[in-house]
C-alpha cells in the first residue's frame, strides 16, 4: 500500500500532492480524463453521492465546488498529470465513497485511494538525475523509477530500486533496504528497525507503522492525538474530532464533526488537504 507509511529504509516516497499549479494538461482524446480539469470534475462527483451530502447538511453543488477546489490544490509543482493513472484512481475514489451511505468513511478507505492515486504524476527526471520526489521521476512507459533519497540527503535521484535484504551492503545509489529494515547512515548496511519502545534518532529508524516521539518508538493507537497521519499505526489515519485530532479507523459523518467541511462550501479544517 502507497501511504504515509510505506517507506523502503533508505529511499523516500514522497508524493504528497500538494503545492503549485505547473504540469501539462495537453488533451488526448483517447483517454477518458485527459486533462486534469476533468478528473477533478469527476472526482468531485465521485466524492459528493447524495448520501454524504445528506449526513453532512451539504448541497451536491456545495460539496462538488468544495471537492474540486481541494483537487486542484492536490497538483504538485513541476509534475505532468498522468491520465493513464487517473481511472485506476478514480475507480478507488468511487469505491470509497459510495459506501458513504454507512455514514462514514474508513481509513482503509481512504488508504486505498492514496494507493491508486500515488503515481498519477509524473516528471522529467531520468535515471539517475535529481530528484526530491518520485513525481520529479519520469515514469512513462517505466512505473518502477523512484526518487532514492540516500541517508543523510535531503535530495536523491531517480533509479529503478535494488532492494537487499538484512545485514547487506546498500551504499550504491540505487540500493534500498528490503521492508522493516534501513540502510545506515555511518556504513550503509541495511539494520533491523526498532519496535515499540526502542530508542529511536534520525539515524535509528522505527518500524514503518510506528512514529519517533521524544526518542522512542512509539504505536499510535486508535483515539491518540495526533497531528499527521504518519503518526497512527497501521491501519489508522488522523482525523478532526470535536476539538483535536485523534488516529481513527473512521471517521463518522455528522453536520457537527469537522471532516463534513471538508465537503461543503465555506472555512474547512486543515486536514481536507489530506483527503
Amino acid at each position: 500500500m502507497m501511504s504515509h507509511r510505506l517507506w523502503i529504509a533508505t529511499w523516500m516516497v514522497a508524493g504528497s500532492l500538494v503545492l503549485g499549479a505547473c504540469g501539462s494538461d495537453k488533451e488526448d482524446p483517447g483517454l477518458k480524463y485527459p486533462t486534469y480539469a476533468d478528473f477533478c470534475a469527476a472526482r468531485a462527483e465521485a466524492e459528493c453521492p447524495k448520501e454524504l451530502t445528506q449526513a453532512c447538511s451539504s448541497k451536491t453543488d456545495h460539496c462538488q465546488e468544495k471537492r474540486t477546489s481541494l483537487c486542484q490544490a492536490r497538483k504538485p509543482s513541476s509534475a505532468a498529470y498522468r491520465p493513464e493513472v487517473a481511472e485506476k484512481c478514480l475507480s478507488a475514489v468511487t469505491n470509497a465513497y459510495k459506501d458513504s451511505r454507512n455514514k462514514v468513511l474508513t481509513s482503509k478507505q481512504l488508504l486505498a485511494i492514496e494507493e491508486a492515486c500515488a503515481l498519477m504524476w509524473g516528471g522529467n527526471a531520468e535515471s539517475g538525475e535529481e530528484c526530491e520526489h518520485n513525481y520529479h521521476c519520469n515514469l512513462k512507459g517505466d512505473d518502477a523509477l523512484r526518487c532514492v533519497i540516500k541517508p543523510g540527503d535531503e535530495k536523491g535521484k531517480c533509479y529503478v530500486p535494488s532492494v537487499k535484504g538484512p545485514a547487506q551492503k546498500c551504499s550504491g545509489p540505487d540500493e534500498v533496504c528490503q521492508a522493516g529494515h534501513y540502510c545506515t547512515a555511518a556504513d550503509r548496511i541495511c539494520a533491523e528497525a526498532n519496535g515499540v519502545t526502542d530508542p529511536c534518532s534520525d539515524k535509528v529508524r522505527c518500524l514503518e507503522d510506528l512514529a519517533c516521539v521524544d526518542g522512542t518508538c512509539t504505536k499510535f493507537a486508535e483515539d491518540d492525538e495526533c497531528s499527521s497521519h504518519a503518526e497512527c499505526s497501521t491501519d489508522l489515519m488522523c482525523f478532526p474530532v470535536r476539538q483535536v485530532n485523534k488516529c481513527r479507523l473512521a471517521v463518522d459523518l455528522t453536520p457537527n464533526d469537522p471532516v463534513c467541511s471538508c465537503f461543503d462550501t465555506g472555512s474547512d479544517d486543515p486536514i481536507c488537504a489530506t483527503f
